[in-house]
């Protein structure tokens, strides 16, 4: 059977054909972009509360291992010190092969500044101030982060070698990055396409798995100062992140 395409000819058939398809296909695109627009909204919702999860669950790990750092200095400190005797210039054996997984150097420092290293190689830990050794005095750890020129930066953990003698000397701890981070040898928790970067107090990048000088804008950096959580997005290197802390 011949099919009859001459109803095509006439004007009017024609813009009855055209307000036909037009009917038929703006109601199924306006539901496509409708719908596009819900599932983009809630894939966006979806992958905000997952980075919101996972940099609360690095963050705790994180702490975790400091804690686990602290209670390893806390038992080397209470093996090496010998009350009347005086420290001992030696971690016992079977001990310290745990510390030096954990820690790049150990040593034993004097009020004065001068140290003696136990474990491993640490050179020139920095200093504490007279506040930061009055937080010590009060049995509490204190972490210093040291940022060297051209070099990642260092981090330190003290602790008084002997709390009964608030005035004597102390314990000081290298931290391997590595470790503390979840990085290199040690097992990576990240999710995919994730990357990891951390700030000190006064929000100095103080680690980063980006490649290249990672800096953060200041609007930035102020919000993260005022608010313990929440998240933004921002460029680097040309790549646009949605970015939680």
């Amino acid at each position: 059977m011949k099919l009859d395409s001459t109803f095509l000819r006439s004007k009017v058939a024609r813009r009855i054909f055209i307000l036909f398809i037009l009917c038929a296909l703006l109601p199924i695109a306006a539901l496509a972009l409708i719908s596009f627009g819900q599932v983009t909204n809630q894939l966006n919702t979806q992958s905000q509360r997952r980075l919101h999860q996972a940099s609360k669950a690095v963050g705790l790990s994180i702490f975790e291992r400091l804690q686990f750092l602290d209670a390893e200095m806390e038992m080397a400190a209470s093996k090496l010190a010998l009350g009347t005797g005086g420290p001992i210039v030696t971690v016992p054996t079977g001990f310290g092969k745990d510390l030096e997984h954990r820690f790049k150097g150990v040593a034993r420092m004097t009020d004065g500044g001068r140290y003696t290293a136990i474990l491993g190689h640490i050179d020139n830990p920095p200093e504490l101030t007279p506040a930061e050794k009055q937080i010590l005095r009060h049995g509490h750890s204190f972490i210093v982060t040291q940022h060297p020129q051209g070099v990642p930066p260092r981090m330190f953990l003290y602790r008084l070698l002997d709390p009964q003698q608030p005035r004597g000397n102390l314990l000081v701890g290298e931290i391997n990055p590595k470790y503390l981070w979840g990085v290199g040898d040690y097992q990576n928790t990240l999710p995919p396409m994730t990357e990891l970067c951390v700030l000190d107090h006064s929000n100095t990048l103080i680690f980063c798995s980006l490649p290249g000088t990672v800096s953060f804008p200041k609007p930035v950096t102020d919000e993260m100062a005022r608010s313990a959580s929440g998240r933004f997005e921002w460029r680097h290197e040309e790549t646009e992140y949605l970015a939680g802390y």
